[in-house]
Order: C-alpha cells, then sequence, then structure tokens
C-alpha cells in the first residue's frame, strides 16, 4: 500500500470517508457503537480535539484517521488518540519492502504532535489511547511501539427492563433534566466534584460541556440533576438513545454517573441511574448498555452487578510516556 497524502478534513465528502471507514471497522468487531455522519461531523468539528490527520491511498481512498485529544494540563500533559485503519492495512504488522505500516505512521504522527505542544510546557508527556481486548494486532502494535497496558474498563449491559423498582430520593431533593444555558456552568461544577476521586480525571471545562450540547446524541431530556433542598446540584446522570437503523432495537446508553462530595452514600447514585433507565425505557430503549473502570474504587461496579448489569467487552487503555 502506498500512502501518496496525509491531510485534514476538508469537508462533507471526507466526512463520508470516515464514516464509511469506522463502520468496516465495526464489521470487523473494531468497534462498539454505529457512527453517523451526524455524529462524525460533530466529532471531528469539535473544537476540544488539538488535531486530525486523514491518510489517503493514490486513488483518494480513506485508509486511516486520527484525531487527538488534549485536555487542559494540570500537573502533566495527557493527549488522547482516537484513530482507525482499514483492517486490510491494520495486518499489516511488520515493514515490508520499506513500506511503514499505517499504524505506525498514525502513531508516529500523534507522539510527535504531543511533543510540539508539550515541549515548551515543562511538563511530562503522556499519550493514550485505547483498544478492544480482542483486537491482537493492535494490541501487538502498540506494544511494539513500547506502550503499555494502565487500565481496563468494561462495556456492561441490562436488558430486562420492564420491572425497575421506582427511584427513591431521600427527603426534600428533587430531580429534573438540565436547562441550558443557565444550568450550564452548575453541571461542570457538579461534575467536576463528582469525579475528582476517579482515576485520569480532567476538569472539565465550560467551553467543552458546551460543545458536547452540540453532539447529535446528546438529548437534553436524558440529562438528569439530583437538586438538594437547599437548590445544590448533588447528582447527575446523563444517558442517551440511539438506534443503528429506523425501526431497529433501541440502546440507552449512560455516559455519566456521579455523585458530589458531601452527598455520597445517600442513594443518589443508585436513585438517579433508576430514573434515567426509566426515561430510557419509556422512551423505547430495549436494553441500557455503560462503560465502567473495571478497577474503580468508587463502588459503581458492586452498584451495576446489584443491578443487574453483566458485561460484554472489555477495553484496554495503553500509555507512553514520551
Amino acid at each position: 500500500m502506498s500512502i501518496i497524502s496525509r491531510c485534514p478534513v476538508a469537508g462533507e465528502t471526507d466526512l463520508q470517508q470516515i464514516a464509511d471507514l469506522v463502520k468496516t471497522c465495526e464489521i470487523d468487531g473494531l468497534l462498539d457503537e454505529d457512527k453517523s455522519i451526524a455524529d462524525l461531523k460533530w466529532i471531528v468539528t469539535t473544537s476540544s480535539v488539538r488535531s486530525r490527520r486523514l491518510w489517503k491511498d493514490s486513488n483518494g481512498h480513506l485508509r486511516g484517521f486520527g484525531q487527538l485529544w488534549i485536555p487542559e494540563p494540570d500537573e502533566r500533559l495527557d493527549g488522547y488518540l482516537w484513530f482507525y485503519v482499514d483492517p486490510k492495512d491494520s495486518l499489516q504488522n511488520s515493514f515490508t519492502d520499506g513500506i511503514i505500516p499505517l499504524e505506525t505512521e498514525i502513531l508516529d504522527w500523534a507522539e510527535n504532535r504531543l511533543r510540539e505542544i508539550g515541549n515548551k510546557s515543562g511538563l511530562s508527556i503522556h499519550l493514550h489511547t485505547k483498544t478492544r481486548a480482542e483486537a491482537l494486532v493492535r494490541i501487538s502494535s502498540l506494544e511494539r511501539h513500547n506502550f503499555s497496558l494502565e487500565r481496563t474498563f468494561l462495556t456492561l449491559v441490562k436488558s430486562d427492563l420492564e420491572t425497575l423498582p421506582p427511584p427513591e430520593f431521600p427527603p426534600g431533593f428533587t430531580l429534573r433534566s438540565v436547562e441550558a444555558p443557565r444550568d450550564n456552568q452548575a453541571w461542570v461544577d457538579l461534575y467536576n466534584e463528582s469525579f475528582i476521586d476517579h482515576w485520569d480525571h480532567h476538569d472539565l471545562t465550560l467551553s467543552s460541556f458546551e460543545d458536547w450540547q452540540q453532539d447529535p446524541n446528546y438529548q437534553p431530556e436524558f440529562d438528569l440533576v439530583a437538586v438538594a433542598p437547599d437548590g445544590t446540584f448533588a447528582a447527575l446522570c446523563q444517558s442517551s438513545l440511539q438506534s443503528a437503523l429506523p425501526h431497529s432495537s433501541k440502546t440507552g446508553w449512560i455516559s455519566w454517573l456521579g455523585t458530589r462530595r458531601g452527598f455520597r452514600r445517600m442513594g443518589l447514585g443508585r436513585s438517579i441511574l433508576l430514573a434515567a433507565m426509566q426515561r430510557l425505557y419509556s422512551a423505547g430503549a430495549t436494553s441500557i448498555k455503560l462503560g465502567v473502570d473495571a478497577d474503580s474504587a468508587t463502588g459503581a461496579p458492586r452498584l451495576y452487578d446489584a443491578m443487574g448489569f453483566h458485561p460484554v467487552q472489555s477495553w484496554l487503555s495503553y500509555v507512553k510516556t514520551l
């Protein structure tokens, strides 16, 4: 394979090619969710991503895509690489006839770009990327490039939604959906205080949350907060309802579930999760999925197990210190 062009995302034609590449990877079992053109349009235009790159062959066909998200640094600089390679190219494991494997090109690009951004900061620089546990070719490539395994995540699912118990909030607490833009800063503060104890936490900024709200999968009616008697946002559960095709079964996704410091061990997490699940079920969800850190110290895996979720997919997070 000869790659003759490395270029930025230029327009709708590129978006269609990215969507086609993602769906090809989906068929080969590398991804977890279908992506539409609307999804990709948000993903490749959101301002929270610092760099994007396309790799095309001599016929103009897209063979690889990568983008690098870099949150605001605190004590170190972290970059998160999200990339896809045509499955035919990902099978190219070695340097053959002087041709550099495409995954190597993408990893090198991400490393160099992150160094460009980070060298002036004086901070330690770390490049992260995720892969499915069964994607052995990609895992082998990452290990050859001196990435090391740092964490395991699980995708969990629950399909028996007909007999969900009603949520029971403490006296004086109320449940409502987020109202933008007036609630945005309060939601960001709630998010940061809820996840400050989680592994690899980076504070969310108001502009990043506003970017999230432009995602086609963001549905305000499924962005729930539990409000304390004094008006403080105490817990959150953000979810969405997705279907790959019209008239197909719908999957509810729990994106974020968290409880603010000072409001934990009151049953708020369980109650707001049940409220979100009931809304998703009422809207047509036939199953509900979520992701969880397998080594979480917050008790989240125990909560999900008690509520009948079971694992269907393992994800591995790899890191390389630059």
